[in-house]
């Protein structure tokens, strides 16, 4: 019984192996849609809540500086927008999933994508791990961008949280490295001068750690057994 993941992925081979056909099209899902519909009304739903235009629901946003916007649907991919909104343009066609959990802009402005809505209703779907966009002002995501290898594959993924600068490891200040050295040279200085247990080859480390010879304990003194004697009393003269 195939798993899963295998369904996925023999599904999403016979998608890239369909053919094409030309012909035009005209595209008919970019019209505007009326979700608060004034022709119906009903008390037990978010009817004439006045919402008007909606698009599809957006699961995740990140924005630049320089007016570019990204934006995450729960089904239908990231779109780019270079205006600050209003028109986009897809950019995750290439990817096995088009369902949009997280979307966070590192250090370097690279775009990382956590596909697979994680908000718990009856019609979010399932993730192909993450995928980075190096050049987010003018590229698309593919299958070759993805993060890692198939450990988040069929998950969904709620939040992004990127770190580091430019995405390189972090490294600690000289100042703080040549401390960290001195620090262990005297752990090793200090373990090196330990007291031995034979008593001949004993040592003590001093306040500035330089290891001197151990005195010899002093044996102590011997205490008497018995009392000194007192000196006999003259004896009594007897009476006249």
């Amino acid at each position: 019984m195939w798993s899963h993941r295998a369904r996925r992925g023999a599904a999403w081979r016979d998608l890239t192996d369909l053919g094409s056909t030309g012909g035009r099209w005209r595209s008919i899902t970019d019209l505007p849609y009326v979700s608060d519909d004034p022709r119906y009304r009903d008390i037990d739903s978010n009817s004439s809540g006045g919402s008007g235009d909606v698009t599809c629901r957006v699961s995740a946003i990140a924005a630049a500086d320089d007016g570019y916007v990204y934006a995450g649907s729960a089904g239908g991919g990231v779109w780019r927008s270079h205006t600050g909104g209003g028109h986009g343009q897809p950019i995750s066609d290439g990817l096995p999933a088009q369902s949009t959990g997280a979307l966070a802009l590192d250090g370097a402005s690279r775009l990382r994508l956590g596909t697979g809505e994680a908000t718990t209703n009856s019609d979010a779907c399932l993730g192909s791990g993450v995928h980075v966009l190096t050049h987010p002002h003018h590229g698309t995501f593919s299958v070759r961008s993805r993060v890692g290898g198939d450990e988040l594959e069929s998950t969904t993924i709620h939040e992004l949280r990127v770190g580091g600068g430019q995405g390189g490891p972090r490294r600690r200040p000289a100042r703080r490295r040549r401390l960290r050295r001195l620090l262990h040279q005297g752990e090793r200085r200090n373990t090196s001068t330990s007291p031995s247990r034979s008593p001949r080859t004993a040592r003590s480390t001093t306040a500035v750690g330089a290891p001197t010879r151990a005195r010899p304990p002093r044996a102590p003194s011997p205490r008497p057994t018995t009392s000194p004697a007192r000196p006999a009393s003259s004896p009594r003269s007897p009476p006249t």
